[in-house]
Parts: C-alpha cells; structure tokens; sequence
C-alpha cells in the first residue's frame, strides 16, 4: 500500500486566524438579507402612507443594530492585534525617541560648523569676485588703449585677458553657491551638508488672504472654520458676515 506523502507546510500555517470566520459569514448572511430588503424598500421611491413610514423607522432601526453588532465583533478580534501593536510601540518607540532626541541635541553644532563653512566660502568668492571685476576693468582698458593706437595683437591679448576675467567671475559665482559639505570621518555615513529651508511668518493676514483667496486650500479652510462657528451654541445669526447658512434635513 502506498503512502500518501505529508502535505508541505505552507507559510502562515501554524498562525491563527485574523478573524472568526463563522461569525463574519453569520454577520455577512444577515446583512444581505437587510440589503435585498433595502432594494424593495428603493422600489417604493417614495413613502404614501403611516403605516410604510413606521416600517421603514423598524427597517433603518434594524440596519442600525446589525451594524453595531458587526463593529462590535470586528473591535473584539481586533483587539488582540491592536493590544500586540501598543506593546510592540511601547518596546521600540522609547529607544527611537531617546535616540532621535541625541541626534537634535548635536544637530545644532553641525549646521553652526557648516555655516561657519559657509561663510567663509562666501567670503572668499566675495574676494575672487572683486579679483575678477578688477582684471575685468584692467582688460577692457587695455582694449581700448590699444584700439586707439590701432595695435591688434595688443587688441587680441586684451580679449583674452576679459575671457579670462570672465571665467574668474564664473568660478567665484559656483563657489559662493556652492553648498559646504561635511564627509564621514570613517566614510561609511552620507556627507552633511547645509539645506535651505523656507518657513513663513505672517506680517499682514489681510494682504496675505487676498493673495491666497482663490486658493482651495484657503476656501477648504475658512469654510471648516465657518461651519464650526455656525454649529457652535454661541452662534448667533448674521454674526459672521460673507456666509449663507444652508439648512438642510435628515431623519434621525
């Protein structure tokens, strides 16, 4: 008689499952129930009568309640998992703050050194820059002394010369905007360098708002603040001007 081989083991075998299949299919068997009720209730189009009205208060009712027996499941087998993932942050995240925390303690001194870099840098291409323009204006007059004297081999050395101040000036511009970098003392970290960052500071709201009204960004955000003053119970009618209070109705 020949034996059957032993089935291979699958990746994931030896886990358990993520979720009660029986009680999602329970769950699922009676939510389509409500919802083939839910598709004759949208035949209707419209409620004629009292007695419709009260059964569809019953069906809204029990929709509701399925609802909240499904999320109450799904909470109870996720709880697990959301218990293991506070106990893994728990573990991990104190060490990476602890560590993140080093890092913006010294961070200070390596842009205070680069910018010391910096700075220096550009103070020597200020001086290239200076050297440049000065051998520019000697160039340029020694161009035209020799243009008056008709003395073209004068007149070519001098063309040279401003080509040459030329570069000058172009080798100053790239070192003044040249970011400074830092290399790794082992070579095995990236290189620090000095990274412009741009942030905002508001000196005239108004003006600010009527360049950025159009903007949805700035529509999205008056409107949110809008409708948070309107619900609130210190509202008081008219009292926030350029809005229409739109009141619309659903059953509760």
């Amino acid at each position: 008689m020949t034996e059957e081989p032993n089935p291979r083991a699958v990746s994931g075998d030896n886990k358990p499952p993520f979720v009660r299949g029986g009680v999602v299919n329970q769950h699922d068997t009676k939510a389509m129930a409500f919802l083939d009720a839910a598709g004759e209730w949208l035949k209707l189009e419209k409620i004629t009568n009292a007695a419709d009205a009260e059964k569809l208060v019953d069906f809204i009712a029990g929709v509701k309640t399925i609802i909240k027996l499904v999320d109450e499941d799904r909470a109870k087998d996720k709880k697990p998992y959301d218990d293991a993932g506070k106990a893994v942050q728990r573990a991990y995240l104190p060490i990476m703050e602890k560590m993140q925390k080093a890092v913006d303690r010294v961070t200070p001194m390596q842009t205070a050194w680069l910018m010391k870099l910096r700075d220096e840098q550009r103070a020597e291409a200020d001086a290239q820059r200076a050297a440049a323009a000065k051998a520019t204006l000697a160039a340029e007059q020694l161009a035209l002394q020799a243009a008056s004297r008709n003395d073209i081999s004068g007149e070519v050395d001098a063309e040279e010369a401003i080509k040459v101040a030329a570069a000058m000036k172009r080798d100053a511009d790239r070192a003044y905007s040249a970011k400074p970098i830092v290399s790794s003392a082992s070579g095995g970290a990236r290189s620090a360098s000095l990274r412009e960052v741009k942030t905002v500071k508001i000196t005239n709201i108004r003006f600010l708002f009527m360049a950025l009204q159009e903007d949805p960004a700035v529509v999205e955000a008056l409107l949110s603040a809008a409708s948070a003053r309107v619900r609130s119970k210190d509202y008081v009618d008219g009292s926030l001007p350029g809005i229409e209070v739109v009141i619309t109705h659903k059953s509760v």
